[in-house]
């Protein structure tokens, strides 16, 4: 309405609930500043007053009023000159929080402020510093809930309660694990998380995993202590094997363009969180197809429930749930309590979103050498055939002299390439812990690279159909010619011994035979 009327002279009443906004004589010379719908709001305050003229109120009145009527009207003349000359941001601002019920408007910062409290705290002495409180590590998101003292997880505990509210569950997963193997998985998890976070504070750009420490504290304080303490070369295999993945799940997100990153045992793993690691930055966004046909950026971690169940409960706890960090830009994180050797995982993963026909990534870091031989083939074939043509795979194996009877592990194999190449894999690659090639400048001195026992880490590319690999086709038809001659050749010298010796002694042959060694020549 006031830009409408930017040239008048006279502005009319307006009317407003109950009473009319008192019209004012603006100058030539006069201002309009702040006029906006939001702004205006502010002064319509109700009730009728006589006019003003801005020009002649901008001095104090020296006339003091004596009835209410003009205690009303100096009230409103206030209130509008105050609206006349505010700053517009403070008019946005003082709205804002009169909308949220706030008493005051949020104070604006500006760099005037800033530079006297930043000389304000250089005025204070190092000795007054030492005995102010430490900042927190991490302060939660806005809107985030407050931080709340996480309690230490008893796996014992929880699977004993469990027992007595009649969960048929509890006697299963990881408590079934421990009990065939004296493996607690969520301690091993926890000392994963206790090393993770070691590397994080030595190295905090070559690692950035602040979640670390959280969930090594909440379950096993003693090994992140331990862990602490560990030096460089102590601290490489678990440094560059993370590193290692880091690149494999970028890759396949970033260049190969998988939208689906199913993590495998996931522990107490954050990839899921580490955006400055991983880059999610980088990933576009999806349109309102991609979104119509699930391509969007999904990763599913899959774990014993029990796992699982102290993850969340720790990340909600500092504000990291998957409601929390919605409006980050990270990915979608589907949690799924599963047994991979024990339940249908494949089906549960169906039922959280996971799409068949679309490429994925499958990683398995630390996992297949705690079971043997039987349950890891079964699960690297219940892999490939959820696996689209252009997915990936990787995982960690040791070799088989680290396998029992003669090592520590379940499973260990020597030629991981070949195993993917007989499930049908392309791009196979297989790299030794303590090669340079992976080493980033970490000391790899204390890791020995020669000798039978050897920790390897495997990626490979789910090749794609036959039909469109003429390649495959070649190789297929020579293969089997190859296997193929040696009978033919046996059948050819029969067929002529036969015809030769049927010729001697004048036994009429059919003509089929003289055609089928025709066919073989």
């Amino acid at each position: 309405c006031f830009s409408a009327l930017a040239g008048s002279t006279d502005l009319p009443h307006i009317p407003c609930g109950s009473g009319h906004l008192p019209s004012a004589q603006i100058s030539a010379g006069g201002t309009r500043r702040g006029f906006g719908s939001r702004g205006l709001h502010l002064s319509l305050r109700g009730g009728s007053a006589p006019a003003v003229d801005v020009e002649s109120a901008v001095e104090e009145p020296t006339n003091v009023p004596t009835s209410s009527e003009e205690r009303q009207a100096e009230t409103k003349k206030a209130d509008f000159l105050s609206f006349l000359n505010q700053d517009p941001n403070d008019a946005l601002a003082q709205a804002d929080a009169e909308a949220a019920g706030a008493k005051t408007p949020p104070k604006r910062w500006c760099p005037q402020e800033e530079e006297d409290l930043a000389s304000r705290l250089d005025a204070i002495s190092d000795e007054e510093k030492q005995h102010r409180p430490a900042a927190p590590a991490w302060d939660a998101p806005t809107g985030a809930p407050p931080a709340m003292p996480v309690p230490m997880f008893d796996p014992a505990g929880e699977m004993k309660a469990a027992l007595e509210r009649g969960d048929e569950t509890a006697s299963t997963g990881a408590q079934k694990y421990f009990d065939e193997t004296g493996i607690n998985i969520t301690a091993t998890a926890g000392a994963i998380a206790a090393n993770r976070a070691a590397v994080t504070a030595m190295n905090h750009s070559y690692m950035d995993d602040p979640y670390a420490a959280k969930f090594a504290k909440a379950v096993c304080p003693d090994k992140l202590h331990a862990a602490m303490r560990k030096s460089e070369a102590e601290l490489a295999r678990f440094a560059v094997r993370t590193k290692y993945f880091d690149e494999f799940v970028r890759d396949a997100v970033l260049n190969r363009g998988i939208t689906q990153i199913v993590i495998i045992g996931v522990g107490f793993d954050a990839r899921a969180l580490r955006a400055v690691d991983l880059r999610w930055d980088l990933v576009p966004t999806p349109s309102a197809l991609d979104e119509l046909e699930g391509r969007v950026l999904t990763i599913f971690e899959i774990d014993h429930p029990e796992v699982l169940s102290a993850k969340q409960r720790m990340l909600a706890s500092v504000g990291a749930d998957p409601v929390s960090v919605r409006g980050f830009g990270l990915p979608l994180c589907r949690r799924i309590p599963a047994d991979v050797v024990g339940e249908d995982w494949v089906e549960a993963l169906r039922v959280h979103g996971f799409s068949p026909n679309l490429p994925s990534a499958f990683l398995l870091e630390g996992v297949l050498y705690y079971y043997p031989e039987r349950q890891v083939m079964r699960l690297l074939r219940e892999i490939d055939e959820i696996s689209s043509p252009g997915s990936r795979l990787g995982f960690s194996a040791v070799s088989k002299a680290a396998s029992k009877p003669t090592g520590h592990w379940e499973w260990g194999v020597d030629d991981p390439e070949a195993l993917l190449d007989k499930l049908g894999y392309i791009e196979t690659k297989s790299v030794t812990l303590g090669d340079p090639e992976i080493a980033h400048g970490w000391d790899m001195s204390s890791l020995v690279t020669t000798g039978p026992k050897k920790t390897l880490y495997v990626t490979g590319s789910k090749a794609p159909a036959v039909r469109n690999n003429p390649e495959k086709i070649k190789d297929a038809v020579k293969g089997f010619w190859t296997k193929a001659l040696p009978a033919l050749k046996w059948t050819r010298w029969f067929l002529e011994t036969a015809l030769t010796t049927g010729h001697q002694l004048r036994i009429p042959f059919p003509k089929w035979i003289q055609t089928i060694l025709r066919s073989v020549d």
